[in-house]
């Protein structure tokens, strides 16, 4: 599905109006790609934000900073990257050995010819990313109930199921973190035509 909408590829073999319809719908993920993309500077100026605060309040309790954990860094490279793709990270294939394939490991091997080790890390960020966004989107929906009494560590995820993904996402959390914090806050732009009362959303990443 591209944007809840099932998709069906061709190959020109389906008549034109099947071909028509695909590229139809493959614009229509591109299209969302730059809204997405459009986006990540409001979304990194809230994680920044936070990110700065966290990195504050350990330097005022600690006199041994530097020997002190600091919050992970995010790759920004791949978070660009596996927000312009997003949209399409639902989609597969069978490749000519009839594995299954994701599209968007096919874009990011074949078409950006990326080395290994980014296909790899895109794929491990974009196949927990739904889950990420299922735990912002919870967050979300508290903090919306009770915008009036706001307090962000009142509404944190289980930490068991939140550890866990980043258990397997190892160096690569906050990147997902954001990628999916994208998508979160795309999905309430389009609720909502827009983002400006929802100043919350940005700041629990």
């Amino acid at each position: 599905k591209i944007l809840d909408v099932q998709y069906h590829g061709c190959c020109g073999r389906d008549g034109l109006e099947a071909v028509e319809l695909a590229a139809k719908h493959r614009a229509m993920g591109w299209e969302e790609s730059s809204k997405l993309l459009a986006l990540l500077p409001r979304v990194m100026e809230g994680h920044v934000d936070e990110r700065e605060k966290i990195i504050q309040e350990r330097k005022n309790r600690s006199e041994d900073y530097v020997r002190l954990k600091v919050p992970s860094p995010a790759d920004m490279r791949l978070v660009h990257l596996c927000s312009f793709i997003l949209p399409f990270h639902n989609l597969t294939f069978p490749d000519a050995k009839g594995r299954e394939t994701t599209v968007t490991s096919h874009m990011i091997k074949e078409a950006l010819k990326l080395p290994t080790r980014d296909i790899m890390a895109v794929a491990l960020i974009l196949r927990h990313v739904d889950e990420m966004v299922e735990i912002l989107s919870e967050m979300r929906s508290k903090i919306i109930e009770n915008s009036d009494n706001y307090d962000a560590k009142r509404y944190l995820p289980c930490r068991l199921r939140s550890g866990m993904i980043m258990r397997s996402l190892k160096d690569h959390w906050v990147t997902c973190l954001l990628t999916a914090a994208v998508w979160e806050a795309r999905s309430l732009e389009r609720l909502h035509g827009t983002l400006d009362n929802l100043k919350h959303v940005f700041g629990t990443v």
